[in-house]
Parts: structure tokens; C-alpha cells; sequence
């Protein structure tokens, strides 16, 4: 007769698709789940990564909309505040230009595990004499070298901060500036735990013995 209660403790076994559907889902929310649905012909494997895919885009576009498109990017703050000697500091060191703009707005470092729906704020941070999404989460102070750089970013931040007050104060934004943020947020950090599906599957319960068979498994022992 088989034992039972081992076999509810054993970890499930690797399915194929693993490393890729991590990755996908990196991509997209739930395509990996949806891809491993495919190659596995597993029906339910396929409707949850359709269910992940809408609803945590559905929550990120949301967001968005609520925001009117201006709540995702990544400033070059760091570097200004270099430039006018108090930069961000951490245990009395200087954070890097990058550490130091995700710090100041830690909003991104949440909304970043969406996948390719937030990289054109990374686009634009990192490239900004090669602006192909336009104003599509634009980097405030991101400026091509050149001279006068450090006051362009200057002048791009304050103008940036000042898009930014008119809309927080628009009376018909309300409190849903923030709120708009926090959908972005909630629904990137959630892609992780997708992802982490993905990876491993899902989450295997153990189950505890019953208390007779505890006894009886110390009785077996003595």
C-alpha cells in the first residue's frame, strides 16, 4: 500500500518550459504561463496566463489613464543635486547617478517588473538624443551631452516638477494622482509572484499527518 503521507510531501516535479516561461513572463505578465500551457497542452496553465496577462495590464494601464500618462519614468535627479553639492547619500556614501535616481523615485523600481510596458522610461533615461517614444514616459533632465548640460537639466527638471504640481493640484486629478501610482506599483510587484509561477510552478501544500498517525509512526520507531 503506497504511503500516503510521503507522497503529499514530495516536490513536484520540473516541467519543461521553466527558464523560458520565467523569462516571458519577465517580458509580458503571464505569457510564460501561456506558453507553457502550449507546449505542455495544459488547459489550465494556458487560462491562468491569459487571467495574469489582463488583469495585471488591465491594472497597469489603469494606472496609467488615472495619471494621464505622466506617472512612470525615472528622473536624472541624482545628478542635479551632484551638481548643486547635496547629493543623495547612503551610510555617508555618495549613491551612484542611477542608485541615486531610483531613489528618488522608488515608484520605478516597483512598476520596472511589468516588463516591457515600463522600459521606455529606461529608454528614455538612458538615451535622450534618441527619443524614438517621443513623451511616452520621458526621463525629466534626461539631456544629450553637450555644453551647458548641467543647466538644460536643470531647466528640464524644474519644468518637469512643474507639469507634475499642475497636475497633482488639478481639482479634477483629486486624490487620484496617487492612487494612480499605486495601481502601477501593485501590478509590477505583483508580476514577480507571476513570474516565480512560471519558474517553479504552483505552489505545492504539504499536508500534516493525522494525529493517530503520528502516534503510530512513534510506535513504529521505539
Amino acid at each position: 500500500m503506497p504511503d500516503q503521507t510521503s507522497g503529499a510531501n514530495q516536490q513536484p516535479e520540473q516541467l519543461p518550459g521553466r527558464g523560458v516561461g520565467a523569462l516571458l513572463s519577465f517580458l509580458v505578465p503571464g505569457l510564460g504561463q501561456i506558453y507553457q500551457g502550449l507546449i505542455r497542452k495544459n488547459r489550465d496553465r494556458l487560462i491562468k496566463g491569459v487571467f495574469f496577462l489582463v488583469t495585471l495590464w488591465g491594472m497597469f494601464f489603469y494606472g496609467m489613464w488615472l495619471g494621464r500618462w505622466q506617472n512612470v519614468y525615472l528622473p536624472h535627479m541624482q545628478e542635479q543635486l551632484i551638481a548643486e553639492g547635496r547629493p543623495l547619500m547612503v551610510l555617508n556614501r555618495q549613491l551612484p547617478p542611477f542608485l541615486g535616481n531610483v531613489y528618488t523615485r522608488l515608484q520605478y523600481a516597483g512598476q520596472f517588473w511589468i516588463g516591457v510596458l515600463a522600459w521606455p522610461a529606461l529608454w528614455n533615461y538612458a538615451f535622450p538624443d534618441k527619443p524614438i517614444f517621443g513623451s511616452f514616459q520621458a526621463s525629466p533632465g534626461a539631456v544629450p551631452a553637450g555644453r551647458d548640460q548641467e543647466e538644460r537639466r536643470y531647466d528640464a527638471l524644474q519644468q518637469a516638477l512643474q507639469r507634475q504640481n499642475e497636475l497633482a493640484l488639478d481639482p479634477e486629478m483629486g486624490k487620484r494622482w496617487d492612487i494612480a501610482w499605486v495601481y502601477t506599483v501593485i501590478a509590477g510587484v505583483l508580476n514577480i509572484l507571476v513570474i516565480y509561477d512560471a519558474w517553479s510552478g504552483p505552489v505545492a501544500l504539504t499536508r500534516r499527518p493525522e494525529p493517530d498517525q503520528k502516534e503510530e509512526e512513534k510506535g513504529n520507531e521505539k
